[in-house]
């Protein structure tokens, strides 16, 4: 072990290395090396424990007794399990002793806490006066999580905010763009509350609050209010190919994250946590069958309400068996197909969903416009909200301003809808913007181009007419209709012969 006290540095100045000085306290912090020798080192700890269940004198804690487990190491924590009587305890002291002795980790004694459990209050002092720990009580943080036995109140969750809001003080979103502030969510903020999701079913109003600001740090807030919102936070937390921002909705991937212990239990996994549960919790019944029970932790309890979910959704054990199993790529659980799947279990429905199956039509660029389209603040909600204007449509100036009437009643609208339509090929319909989208989701028997060409035509026709509309509103210049739908046929070639095949029905429609 004197590599831990022997090494030796040298400094590059100027891209050049100038002498060698010896280090006073081993390697330093985050070293390429100190992982192999932790675990070097931790090896030697681990075999001198796993002698611990073949000393007579010692006995293993009784919940671990099946797998012969005695520790569990990491590298800023170590567990040692035995049974709670005085000579099992002693024999776990001496062998930590004999490791410090030649390898200089001692531990630490205020941070050192040993945990009972149905130990007689004599066994207990007689325990600590030996060892000179203190004891510790439920909860206590293991890795940051709260462990507990019982289920964690809401205070418990108090550390994930407070990590989440000092994570924001460090970004200030004044000079961010969304796509910024969306990469710092999913990549900050997110990367904080997934271990916690991980470990259990989040309470609601933690997931709110989480959710909430994550909304304020998004949306950003001015003099304590938020500032003007263009589009909900549903379809923030859709998919970019739905117009949505690929921000994760909370309640669904906690759901995820937690299904995958599921497979590791249906799987047989070789590690320590799916083998004790099988051992200790699942050896008389199997997963399907075991409903939640009091004396279960809160982790294996928000396991197993994941899974009744499942089951009541799917309505048998071979069909989630069969769900679970298209999660799986190559042996390894796919934590985004599960919470697609649980995402479009949901109460949401998109915008573009097919009536006749869950499957979504593709889209593209213009169709933000189509799904936040209800949130076009026109005239007619501008004067509810108590701002005082005219009420009328500036394309056509003689009727009231409505989404129903932009969207395709307004003469304006109508003139370019038509035209695209005749573009189409398509004969004479009722104009009207959502028979419209219901027309084109449920199309059957077309071929894929024509799918493609007709999204694109009522997505563009929205994004450009409501363009039209704003143009005229606030700089007093209007545009022909015909210079309209010559924009429009533009931007639509130039997305489908970016993505379509060479077919000659297409480039022909196209030219």
């Amino acid at each position: 072990m004197g590599c831990l006290s022997s090494s030796w540095f040298s400094i590059k100045i100027n891209g050049t290395s100038h002498g060698f000085f010896s280090g006073k306290s081993g390697l330093r912090q985050g070293d390429p090396l100190s992982p192999y020798i932790f675990v070097l080192s931790m090896e030697i700890l681990s075999r001198y424990l796993r002698q611990l269940g073949s000393t007579p004198q010692v006995s293993l804690h009784p919940k671990c007794a099946k797998l012969q487990l005695t520790h569990l190491v990491f590298p800023d924590d170590l567990m040692l399990f035995v049974r709670g009587d005085l000579p099992s305890v002693q024999r776990a002291v001496h062998i930590m002793d004999s490791f410090a002795k030649w390898s200089g980790l001692k531990p630490n004694i205020s941070k050192t806490e040993i945990y009972f459990g149905g130990v007689s209050t004599a066994v207990k002092t007689l325990i600590l006066q030996h060892t000179g720990f203190s004891e510790g009580s439920f909860p206590f943080r293991y890795l940051g999580i709260p462990l507990n036995s019982s289920k964690n109140s809401a205070e418990v969750y108090g550390t994930l905010i407070r990590k989440i809001q000092n994570a924001l003080l460090h970004w200030t979103n004044n000079l961010l763009s969304y796509a910024g502030r969306i990469q710092i969510l999913n990549s900050v903020i997110f990367g904080i509350a997934n271990f916690w999701c991980s470990a259990a079913l989040l309470p609601k109003n933690i997931l709110k609050r989480i959710t909430k600001i994550c909304k304020d740090y998004f949306w950003g807030i001015a003099d304590g209010d938020r500032k003007h919102v263009f589009l909900s936070w549903k379809s923030v937390c859709r998919p970019s190919k739905e117009g949505g921002f690929n921000v994760k909705e909370l309640l669904s991937w906690n759901k995820a994250l937690l299904a995958k212990w599921i497979w590791l239990l249906i799987s047989d996994s070789p590690g320590y946590w799916a083998q004790w549960n099988l051992a200790y919790v699942f050896q008389a019944t199997s997963l399907w069958q075991t409903s939640i029970k009091d004396r279960f932790s809160e982790s294996l309890c928000s396991i197993l309400k994941v899974k009744d979910e499942i089951l009541s959704r799917t309505g048998s054990t071979d069909a989630a068996l069969h769900i679970i199993n298209s999660w799986v790529h190559n042996g390894q659980f796919q934590v985004v197909k599960a919470y697609n799947w649980f995402r479009s279990q949901g109460d949401r429905v998109y915008w573009f969903k097919a009536l006749h199956g869950d499957s979504i039509i593709p889209s593209h660029k213009f169709t933000v416009s189509l799904a936040i389209m209800h949130k076009l603040p026109t005239t007619d909600l501008l004067v509810t909200r108590g701002m005082f204007m005219v009420n009328r449509c500036v394309l056509c100036k003689c009727k009231v301003e409505t989404h129903r009437h932009l969207f395709f009643n307004c003469v304006f609208s109508q003139q370019i809808w038509k035209a695209l339509l005749q573009w189409m090929n398509i004969g004479t319909r009722t104009i009207n913007l959502w028979s419209e989208v219901r027309w084109i989701a449920q199309a059957k028997g077309l071929r894929h181009w024509k799918h493609a060409l007709r999204q694109s035509c009522i997505a563009a026709a929205v994004y450009f007419i409501w363009q039209e509309r704003n143009q005229r509103i606030f700089t007093g210049r209007d545009s022909i209709v015909a210079h309209i739908i010559s924009n429009i046929k533009l931007a639509i070639r130039y997305r489908l012969t970016t993505h379509a095949s060479s077919s000659s029905c297409l480039m022909s429609m196209l030219l």
